[in-house]
């Protein structure tokens, strides 16, 4: 190529040249040879555009963004150059040189769509989002057909919470464009968020179709497939990801997830460490790893990773709530100023606020009033707002057969079934249908069983509360009752929204709720006295007892009283660790300190990990007890966790929260409980138990009391071989053991409740139509009135 020296421009020649070079997308070539052009014309700004053009195809990025600040330089009124330019700016973050180089584009070219598209993206980044909707709808309206402008105008309009107006910008995007691929996912997207998984699923699956090898898709769908419960598919998908693109720390979070629900946890382990591999400061995956970790056992490496999570993300309230459950009952008033920096964090939080109304029943310093206090606060926060004034359609006959709704988490070998599985089971099926809703995928044999009694079974998991909602007014249900409390997985938002027309809670971990739409707390006058009733934000109804054991497995053998064959004393607590709090510690050392050949047994799933155990050691030889006189086990099956009673003589109760089903067990097992009556619900459980069973000469109502009863107890060993011998018999002729006698009187407070609604809605409907009668007869001698009063005028203006 021969250089005049004289023009600053190629001749035509040249430059069809090299845009042939370009258009047959021979890009090496065409930017090789705009590179020597741009020696032997320096000044030309359509040389320097064509060689940025030339090296963007030719994935060279980087290095076009100085021939198109050159392109400008020489051609100031190229509205394309500057276009291209303000494109290179952005995508390295030199975001205001980026957006005078499109507002020049757009000056030059008014009419320039991908311009206004361009700074609309850059608009939005910024989180300037009502100038980028504007921009976004400029592009559109200058090119209706602008599929990509639509497509971000819906991301847009997601991120803002503005769902029907995203699903339309993405369905139109699609119009205009049949195989765009994006718009499909985004707009899975929209309709997963909007709870459409069906039709989401569609909109994934058609991404994938048309771009087999989009991750994003895969990964979305996979997580759809797992809000679905269809794990196996999910896990496909998942895995299908990593197959396309194995570097995508996300993507094996999400697969962790699925593993760890799964119960594969070296697996769902293995998927975390990888994930932290590619991406170390990755908060989310050091918090599930914890997670994992905790439930392998493995408690000092769980609180390592909680705590990293914690360095990375200082607000991560997730990371706080799974650090409580980690620090214990020692360690409790980190355990609730962790609580309380969660919900700081996110005040709308309803997980981390029900725990720690929990953790709050743990604490010594708290009373009923403070603790009901705090579930007010709940229920005030976060289910008064979903309160719906609903008129139900329930047929107002007081005798008919009634349908009747439990609610809970726990219907599988559980702790809290025990004392409600009677009610699914001796239910009079001619005046009562029963209806199961189960908050949990996990299924047993005691599942099975429920689901055989039961008159209809509802699987809840992963519904929204709204979709519930719709489920038990679909099923007509005439009382609902929540078996779950604050416990883990209640639907206490659902009850909130008021779908049946009478609402109870009861049994399962019944100690108030804060719900004002739940009318009735089913309790006892020990568990909660006459005089505390106003605390509560439900009705308070006495039952004859707050619980009954209902099991029909057979029981190990009760053997002979182990002191009158060691000539020595055993005391035990099988009770969760948490509830073993430093003051009971301390009164079980003086116990010990009484009696001076005694020991201790303690039982707990907690204690299958070594760290948890040198901890409770040292607590207890801080205390005074030595390690010889202290004796532990961890987690067993039922059978085995039964029979484990036989080796201990007397059980030691703990507080400020007391045994519950523990308690129940042992007196089966025949097995007394020196309890310390503490002034909380959770903290009379024992004490309302003994008390149906006339034994209230084991409750103590002060420390000194407590230490003083069991000392008493140990010296009448006669006394106590008797009781053992016949403390199973006595369990079971009581109401406490007599599940089908209780199920009785619960359906008859059942009808009361419903007699008493039916009433006052009958009640209702009189007073309305007698008002409407009224209001009638007014209407007529108001016309009446005014007719008179209209003759008497025309017959005056006539005169």
């Amino acid at each position: 190529m021969e250089n005049r020296g004289k023009s600053k421009d190629p001749t035509p020649q040249e430059i069809n040249a090299l845009s042939t070079l370009f258009t047959t997308g021979r890009y090496p070539e065409a930017a090789a040879l705009a590179q020597r052009m741009t020696v032997l014309y320096p000044e030309s700004g359509a040389v320097w555009s064509m060689l940025g053009a030339s090296l963007i195809r030719n994935g060279q990025r980087d290095d076009a963004l100085v021939p198109y600040q050159k392109a400008v330089a020489f051609l100031p009124y190229n509205a394309l150059a500057h276009y291209s330019l303000g494109s290179l700016l952005h995508e390295k973050m030199r975001l205001s040189e980026a957006k005078a180089a499109f507002h020049r584009a757009i000056e030059l070219k008014p009419d320039f769509a991908a311009a206004h598209n361009n700074i609309a993206i850059l608009l939005k980044e910024t989180q300037h989002l009502p100038e980028a909707e504007a921009a976004y709808r400029r592009a559109i309206k200058l090119k209706p057909d602008f599929a990509e402008a639509h497509n971000n105008l819906g991301n847009l309009l997601e991120e803002t919470q503005r769902l029907p107006e995203a699903e339309a910008a993405f369905r139109r995007a699609i119009e205009c464009k049949p195989d765009f691929a994006a718009a499909f996912n985004n707009l899975g997207l929209v309709l997963r968020e909007a709870k459409r998984l069906p039709e989401s699923e569609v909109s994934f699956r058609r991404a994938i179709e048309l771009k087999p090898d989009y991750v994003e898709a895969h990964n979305n769908l996979g997580l759809l497939l797992h809000d679905s419960k269809r794990l196996p598919e999910a896990e496909a998908a998942f895995r299908q990801v990593l197959e396309l693109k194995s570097d995508i720390a996300e993507v094996h979070n999400n697969l962790g997830n699925l593993l760890k629900e799964t119960q594969r946890l070296p697996e769902a382990e293995a998927a975390y460490h990888r994930a932290l591999q590619i991406r170390p400061e990755y908060a989310e995956a050091h918090n599930n790893l914890g997670a994992t970790l905790q439930e392998l056992g493995r408690r000092d490496d769980a609180e390592d990773s909680y705590r990293r999570a914690l360095q990375i993300k200082p607000d991560f309230a997730g990371a706080h709530l799974n650090m409580v459950n980690i620090l214990g009952i020692n360690r409790l008033d980190e355990v609730i100023a962790s609580f309380r920096q969660a919900l700081h964090i996110k005040p709308d939080y309803v997980e981390a606020h029900s725990n720690l109304i929990f953790t709050l029943g743990l604490s010594a310093s708290e009373d009923i009033a403070s603790l009901q206090a705090e579930r007010k606060v709940w229920g005030d926060r976060h289910a008064a707002p979903l309160y719906v004034e609903r008129t139900f359609s329930n047929i107002l006959d007081p005798e008919r057969r009634l349908r009747i709704g439990y609610v809970s988490a726990d219907f599988h070998d559980h702790a809290a079934s025990r004392v409600f599985e009677g009610m699914l089971f001796y239910f009079d099926r001619q005046q009562y249908e029963v209806l199961a809703y189960s908050n949990n995928t996990y299924e047993d044999v005691f599942t099975q069983r429920y689901k055989q009694s039961v008159t209809g079974w509802r699987n809840i998991a992963g519904l929204p509360d709204d979709e519930v909602v719709d489920l038990i007014q679909q099923d007509q249900i005439d009382i609902l009752v929540d078996l779950s409390g604050h416990s883990l997985g209640n639907r206490l938002l659902v009850f909130a929204r008021k779908p049946a027309p009478i609402q109870i809670t009861a049994w399962g971990h019944a100690t108030g709720t804060g719900v004002k739409a739940i009318d009735v707390f089913f309790t006892d006058a020990v568990m909660v006295p006459p005089e505390e009733q106003s605390l509560y934000a439900e009705t308070v109804r006495y039952l004859p007892c707050a619980l009954c054991y209902s099991s029909d497995v057979a029981l190990p053998p009760i053997n002979a009283l182990p002191a009158t064959q060691k000539k020595t004393i055993t005391f035990g607590s099988y009770n969760r660790l948490i509830k073993v709090s430093d003051p009971t510690i301390t009164l079980w050392s003086r116990v010990l300190q009484a009696i001076p050949d005694s020991r201790l047994m303690l039982k707990s799933v907690e204690l299958d990990d070594q760290s948890t155990r040198i901890g409770i050691t040292e607590r207890l030889v801080q205390a005074g007890i030595d390690t010889d006189r202290i004796a532990m086990r961890g987690e067993t099956n039922w059978a085995m966790h039964m029979a484990a009673f036989n080796d201990i003589d007397i059980a030691l109760d703990t507080f400020p929260q007391s045994g519950g089903m523990t308690t129940l067990d042992g007196l089966l097992m025949g097995i007394p409980v020196v309890t310390l009556r503490w002034p909380t619900i959770t903290g009379r459980s024992s004490a309302s138990i003994l008390t149906t069973l006339g034994l209230t000469d084991w409750i103590a109502e002060t420390e000194d009391e407590y230490v003083a009863l069991a000392v008493s107890k140990v010296r009448d060993i006669e006394t106590l071989a008797a009781l053992r011998s016949t403390l199973r018999e006595r369990f079971k002729g009581s109401l406490l053991g007599d599940a089908k006698a209780y199920v009785k009187i619960v359906e008859g407070e059942y009808r009361g409740l419903w007699r008493t609604w039916v009433k006052k809605q009958i009640k209702h409907d009189y007073i309305g139509a007698y008002a409407k009668i009224v209001e009638d007869e007014y209407r007529e001698y108001w016309r009446a009135c005014v007719k008179k009063q209209f003759e008497y005028d025309l017959k005056k203006s006539s005169i």
